[in-house]
Order: C-alpha cells, then sequence, then structure tokens
C-alpha cells in the first residue's frame, strides 16, 4: 500500500538535485531518506531514481510515479478533495 508519506517522497525527489537535499526538505537524514526509498521502489518493483554522491535524477518509471503522486497529493489538500 502506498502511503501519503510515499507519495510526498515522489514528489520531493523530483524536486531536489541530491538524495541530501531531498533529505534536508523532509526533515530526514540521507540514510534514512535512502532506506525509505529503498522499501518504496521493493514494494513498487520499479527503480524510481539513479543516485549518486552528488546527483539524483529519476528514471522514466520515478518520472510518471512522482508525477502521479503531486496530481494525488494536491487532490488530497484541495479544500474540497476533489
Amino acid at each position: 500500500m502506498i502511503s501519503i508519506e510515499d507519495l510526498r517522497l515522489a514528489v520531493t525527489l523530483a524536486r531536489s538535485e541530491s538524495l541530501s537535499a531531498a533529505a534536508r526538505t523532509l526533515n530526514v537524514s540521507p540514510p534514512a531518506l535512502s532506506m525509505r526509498l529503498r522499501k518504496l521502489e521493493t514494494r513498487l518493483g520499479l527503480t524510481l531514481a539513479n543516485r549518486d554522491a552528488r546527483r539524483l535524477s529519476l528514471t522514466a518509471d520515478g518520472e510518471r510515479f512522482s508525477r502521479r503522486s503531486e496530481e494525488h497529493t494536491s487532490e488530497l489538500q484541495s479544500p474540497s478533495g476533489s
């Protein structure tokens, strides 16, 4: 099951240049974020991001998932819920 936190993680990754930057935005450590990302990728059966020490780039699957995640989080945050 995908949680709202998983959706926020995907959106933040799409907006960040590095795993460290995403971790700062989400107020978690880079190793904790990396673990969350690996677990999410395992659950989805997809690779969402290519990462190294200095750079983060989304895969095609990651781009699609982050776009849908942004749509869903926007829907959840709208006052009418639709």
